[in-house]
């Protein structure tokens, strides 16, 4: 074989020389490299490898070292590594890459807000570098917060829908808020001033609401009555008593009622208009029976007409109307 390289090489002109186990083929007659066993040089000609193509190169039962040029699909040179055929990269700058993956060593150390270390793929993302400039609009969901997230108020803009119980502090009155931790506190928020307006009451325009002296100048007209029928109604909400607000009058209503205590359930009392439409509602929690008698106690205010009181319990075996019963206070003015 050795005879028949040289032979072809020597009819087309080119000069080879051996020496020991070297073999050089050159135009230049220099010996080969001690360290190469084929020394192959030129300044006008390459050296061509077999040339196929992908199903040919798979095809071939290779042997670790083993080298091929594969003409389709992914072109470039293929070696073989004793298990699989492995491509040659033809570039060590990994941002030329389109698809496939880095030999091991191959990736490069990356620097700004996506950070690795050289020959490491893992990434690792800057401190503070996802900034809101680099997320899109609604991209973020429910489930991309943790639970136990601590965000203060002032880096939230816009409504927050759903459940607040684990939403702590106050929310000013200019955000929708009261400024206020109690019911109390919230309703004096709301209100008018209260102060230097004791026995009056609250009117409005349509607009606003301020307080007003009651006609007459005298606080209007009070008036109280106690009614001692009993029911037990169970969990459907039954007719109770009536009461009158005389006409061309306006009232302010206050219906408290005793209720048994053999039950732990809640009470509920209503003020409705005669076609049971609910008006104004007031209830007791639901509690272990206790020795104070329970009251459920509602309050509005109403313009002229016949309303109907009306009651409900959680569980059945609660009575309505024991005790003292009944009692129905109103202001008309």
């Amino acid at each position: 074989m050795k005879n028949l390289i040289l032979t072809a090489a020597l009819a087309f002109g080119i000069g080879t020389a051996a020496q020991a186990q070297s073999v050089a083929i050159n135009t230049s007659g220099a010996a080969a490299d001690n360290s190469a066993i084929l020394d192959v040089s030129s300044t006008t000609k390459g050296m061509l490898i077999p040339r196929m193509t992908a199903a040919q190169r798979t095809a071939i039962t290779g042997t670790n070292g083993l080298l091929v040029y594969q003409t389709d699909g992914t072109a470039g040179f293929y070696y073989h590594n004793g298990t699989v055929w492995v491509l040659l990269s033809t570039t060590t700058d990994a941002s030329a890459l389109t698809s496939g993956t880095l030999p091991n060593g191959r990736m490069p150390a990356l620097t700004g807000e996506v950070t690795t270390t050289a020959g490491n793929v893992a990434t690792t993302i800057t401190a503070n570098a996802v900034t809101s400039a680099k997320i899109a609009d609604g991209t973020i969901v429910d489930a991309d917060i943790s639970g136990t997230a601590a965000i203060a108020g002032s880096k939230i803009s816009g409504n927050i829908a759903g459940n607040a119980t684990n939403v702590t502090g106050t929310v000013a009155l200019a955000n929708g808020g009261t400024g206020q931790t109690t019911a109390n506190g919230a309703l004096n928020a709301l209100l008018p001033t209260q102060a230097s307006n004791s026995g009056k009451v609250l009117q409005t325009d349509g607009t606003n609401a301020t307080w007003q002296t009651p006609s007459g100048g005298g606080g209007g007209t009070y008036s109280t009555n106690t009614v001692t029928t009993t029911v037990t109604p169970g969990t459907t909400i039954t007719d109770y008593s009536t009461f009158t607000v005389s006409s061309g009058k306006t009232a302010v209503v206050s219906v408290t009622i005793d209720c048994s205590t053999a039950t732990n359930a809640a009470r509920y009392i209503y003020i409705t208009d005669n076609s049971n439409n609910i008006l104004a509602m007031g209830s007791t929690a639901s509690s272990a029976a206790i020795s104070l008698i329970p009251q459920a106690t509602v309050s509005t205010i109403l313009s002229a007409g016949t309303y109907k009181i009306r009651v409900a319990s959680s569980l059945a075996g609660i009575t309505f109307g024991g005790g003292s019963g009944c009692v129905i206070k109103q202001i008309e003015f």
